[in-house]
């Protein structure tokens, strides 16, 4: 008959390297899709600014419109 035993992280051994390894290895990916979510945030906020840069008119046009002299 042959034995099978369960590696560190299955058995429960919480001290082991390979546990801390895994630990480690969530943290990067947790790290990675933080950054990723804020770049795709950020990249909509910048293209929120510039849809308002580009519909606000310009303040020549503004004071033209307004009554200045000619």
């Amino acid at each position: 008959m042959s034995t099978v035993i369960a590696c560190a992280v299955c058995f429960g051994a919480s001290d082991s390297l390979q546990f801390k390894g895994a630990q480690m290895g969530i943290f990067v990916l947790l790290g990675f899709t933080a950054c990723m979510l804020a770049a795709f945030a950020a990249f909509f906020l910048y293209l929120r600014r510039r849809v308002r840069a580009f519909e606000a008119p310009p303040a020549a046009v503004q004071q033209g419109a307004q009554g200045g002299s000619c």
